[in-house]
């Protein structure tokens, strides 16, 4: 297992950008149903990180646009304690 990882995560700060987002990336990935568990806030991001003994040594977050809509992105740079 590496001691150093980087992810690139999709996020949401509020509901409405989580039910864009969903729906977004549902229709983009042609996909049926779906998957409103995998997404998740920073700060939840960030609890998985810790219980998983990962260290946030950095983290950077970027807004690109899909049809206009902005999408979060977060850029983590982990370490493993």
């Amino acid at each position: 297992m590496a001691n150093e990882i980087i992810i690139i995560e999709t996020s949401y700060k509020n509901l409405f950008e989580k039910i864009i987002t969903v729906l977004d990336d549902t229709l983009a990935n042609l996909q049926i149903k779906a998957n409103w568990d995998s997404y998740r806030t920073d700060r939840e991001w960030r609890d998985l990180f810790k219980s998983k003994d990962f260290r946030i040594v950095d983290s950077r977050y970027y807004r690109d646009y899909n049809i206009g809509i902005p999408f979060l992105h977060i850029l983590y740079f982990l370490k493993k304690i």
